[in-house]
């Protein structure tokens, strides 16, 4: 590092630091509820215009190990992620070549994080002070039902603004099905309403048959993932 240094008479942006960064912002970030310890999931990395250019080809590459690194430590810590990690990459031109900022998105969709609980709404600021709380206006709190599958009987409360489905453990609903892939959908509240979104999985999202890309939910849909066929209801 030393040797790159003195060649190029400048400072050189290391990923690993960026992901130290990461680390430690889920550790002073986190917040402690009844049973489990939430984490911030989305962040934004600010390089120099010299680091992006120099990254650009790799950039893809870059974020996907960020991405498993958040997964790999917060499983090992014992962290929640209430989404999929997500990673934005972006230029401040006020940095110099091989210097960095990383900092937490709380707000969802240019909102705050929502916290469901009992037919109420909790909304976490930034700060992780819970600046509202309200009741849901169209109808109680959701649950997705599994009727057919290998999990089928099983019901989930959806809690969070995000909820992602799929085949690994860290998601929110963890589906044992070998057709739903590793991040299969996610189902989102926003604005009062709810929506499912496939997530470029192998088999699709099906609603009510139909294959779907997003779609809005309400009471009684079935949704088809893999091989099991889920119902979503309110309570």
């Amino acid at each position: 590092m030393n040797f790159l240094r003195r060649i190029l008479g400048k400072k050189v942006l290391k990923p690993r630091d960026i992901a130290l960064k990461i680390k430690r912002l889920m550790d002073s970030s986190k917040t402690e509820s009844v049973f489990k310890i939430y984490v911030p999931y989305r962040y934004r990395v600010f390089i120099s215009d010299e680091d992006m250019k120099r990254l650009e080809p790799f950039r893809p590459f870059l974020i996907k190990e960020l991405i498993d690194y958040i997964h790999r430590y917060a499983d090992k810590q014992g962290y929640h992620l209430l989404g999929e990690p997500e990673i934005f990459i972006k230029v401040d031109k006020k940095l110099g070549q091989g210097n960095f900022k990383v900092e937490p998105i709380y707000e969802d969709n240019g909102k705050q994080t929502m916290i469901f609980d009992k037919g109420e709404i909790f909304a976490i600021s930034e700060n992780q002070d819970v600046t509202r709380v309200f009741k849901k206006k169209s109808g109680g709190s959701p649950i997705l039902e599994v009727l057919e599958g290998n999990d089928e009987g099983k019901k989930f409360n959806l809690i969070g603004s995000i909820i992602t489905i799929g085949r690994r453990e860290d998601n929110q609903i963890m589906i044992n099905d070998p057709n739903v892939s590793r991040y299969h959908a996610r189902i989102v509240y926003n604005n009062n309403n709810w929506q499912i979104e496939d997530l470029n999985s192998t088999n699709g999202v099906f609603i009510n048959g139909k294959r779907i890309t997003i779609s809005p939910l309400k009471s009684g849909d079935k949704i088809c993932i893999g091989s099991t066929l889920l119902k979503f209801r309110l309570k």
